[in-house]
């Protein structure tokens, strides 16, 4: 008996059992992505950021996860995503190059050089398709149009993902970080905002009017510092010369406790909200 059968229709349940394996990997690859878009959205927009009103241990670990990125977003995030790549180039090609050489076959293509050439980049062109579309594209855009659902969803799987992984994720940020200090760049947060004298941000203030992206709103900042109003502002009586018109006018609401507001150049991090009133934490330079 000619067993070269058996072993084909095994060839064959065997491509079809990786190519069904790299299209998990092409969804794992856009988790990955939906997840770290999805939280760069809510860091990056106020009002976006992950709302008090979800409850429950989601809630929690959504809120855990936002306030302790980049540890537990971006590593586990470029974890997955560069892990899921490579398994899908790993996978990925052969299996449908080995799928596509039959059908050059039949189709009169003798050469085994040409088929083997064609199925190559045939089999590419399909793995990079859906890797993009599927894997980045789509999932980026939705994290974009809907980062707080994405969030919700993303956050407990990614936040066990970190801790499965957590020796290879931990070795991967000290080599990152022994890599840094080699260059003289220190240790990550070394450069990052620094709180600035009331002095340095009226300085700080005045040369940024050259760029004029709002004079009103550098006018109500230079005001607010001039007449130190940086501790306690009343939200009752908004006047042109608080930071807390500034606030307001750019939340469209009453902010809420620990949220930080970046605008003109600056980041404000709000302490609480005690009634009418803002206690401010301190006002940042973002570099």
């Amino acid at each position: 008996m000619d067993p070269s059968p058996g072993l084909t229709l095994a060839t064959l349940f065997a491509d079809f059992g990786m190519i069904l394996f790299a299209l998990v990997l092409v969804l794992l690859n856009g988790f990955f992505v939906a997840a770290e878009f999805a939280m760069v959205k809510l860091r990056s927009d106020p009002g976006s950021r992950p709302s008090r009103t979800v409850n429950g241990w989601r809630g929690q670990i959504l809120r855990t996860v936002h306030n302790q990125a980049p540890m537990l977003t971006f590593l586990p995030a470029s974890w997955g995503i560069t892990l899921a790549s490579l398994g899908l180039g790993w996978v990925g090609e052969p299996a449908f190059a080995h799928i596509l050489e039959p059908v050059l076959g039949a189709m009169g293509v003798e050469s085994p050089e040409v088929i083997k050439g064609v199925s190559f980049f045939a089999a590419f062109f399909i793995i990079s398709y859906l890797h993009i579309v599927v894997g980045e594209l789509a999932p980026k855009s939705w994290a974009i149009r809907k980062p707080e659902t994405l969030s919700l969803w993303t956050a407990v799987p990614l936040y066990l993902f970190y801790w499965a992984m957590y020796p290879a994720i931990y070795l991967l940020n000290a080599s990152a970080n022994a890599i840094l200090r080699i260059a003289g760049q220190g240790e990550p947060g070394a450069h990052h905002d620094h709180a600035y004298s009331r002095e340095e941000l009226k300085l700080i203030l005045h040369s940024s009017r050259g760029q004029d992206p709002s004079d009103q709103g550098m006018r109500v900042l230079a005001s607010a510092v001039e007449m130190g109003e940086l501790e306690v502002v009343d939200l009752d009586h908004i006047e042109a010369e608080t930071i807390a018109g500034l606030i307001y006018d750019t939340l469209k609401r009453v902010p809420e406790e620990e949220e930080k507001l970046e605008v003109e150049g600056l980041r404000i991090i709000i302490k609480n909200v005690k009634g009418p009133k803002i206690v401010l934490a301190k006002v940042l330079k973002l570099d």
